[in-house]
C-alpha cells in the first residue's frame, strides 16, 4: 500500500497526520500510526490525528446530494483534469455533465451528506472508531457555488454541527 510508508514515516518524523480518508481507511491509518510509534517507542499523545471530510448539510442525505452534486462533482473533476490541464491552453474547461448515480459520486471518498444530526453522528463516529483523539475540519468550500449558497452552507454548519463536535 502506497499510503502505508508515507503515514508511517509521519508517526516517526512529523507532528501528525491531515488524512481525508473514508473512515475505515483513516482508522487503518490511525493502527499504523500507533503500531509504528509503539515501534520506535514514540508516546502517541504527542501525535495529532486531524481529519477532513466534506459536509452537506440538507433536510436529508438525497437532498443533500441533489442540491449539491454538480458543485462537488466539479471539486473531485478538477483533481481528475490536473495532468490534462498541464497541455492545455486558454482558460480551464468546465466540468463535464456527472452521468454517475449519487453514490458513485461519494464512494470511496469522506464526503458526508444529511441533516445537521446525521452530520454530527458521523463526525462522533470518526472519533469513536479511531479510539484517540481526533481534531476535525470541514473541507465545505465547494468553488462552484456563487458566493451566498457558499456563506449559506457555512453558516448552517456553523450553527447546526460545529456546535456541537
Amino acid at each position: 500500500d502506497g499510503c502505508l510508508g508515507a503515514v508511517r514515516r509521519a508517526a516517526r518524523l512529523a507532528d501528525g497526520i491531515f488524512a481525508n480518508s473514508p473512515v475505515d481507511r483513516f482508522v487503518e491509518q490511525v493502527g499504523w500510526v500507533l503500531d509504528e510509534c509503539r515501534r520506535i517507542g514514540r508516546d502517541p499523545a504527542t501525535f495529532r490525528f486531524l481529519h477532513y471530510s466534506t459536509l452537506l448539510p440538507g433536510a436529508s442525505r438525497a437532498e443533500a446530494l441533489r442540491h449539491y452534486r454538480d458543485a462537488l462533482w466539479a471539486m473531485q473533476w478538477k483533481y481528475a483534469d490536473m495532468e490534462a490541464s498541464t497541455t492545455r491552453s486558454g482558460p480551464p474547461p468546465d466540468a463535464p455533465p456527472f452521468t454517475g448515480s449519487d453514490e458513485d459520486l461519494v464512494r470511496g471518498r469522506a464526503v458526508y451528506a444529511g441533516t445537521p444530526d446525521e452530520l454530527v453522528d458521523a463526525l462522533h463516529a470518526i472519533r469513536r472508531r479511531a479510539g484517540v483523539p481526533v481534531e476535525l475540519a470541514a473541507r465545505s468550500y465547494l468553488p462552484l457555488l456563487t458566493y451566498e449558497a457558499q456563506v449559506e452552507l457555512m453558516a448552517r454548519l456553523a450553527e447546526g454541527v460545529a456546535p456541537h463536535v
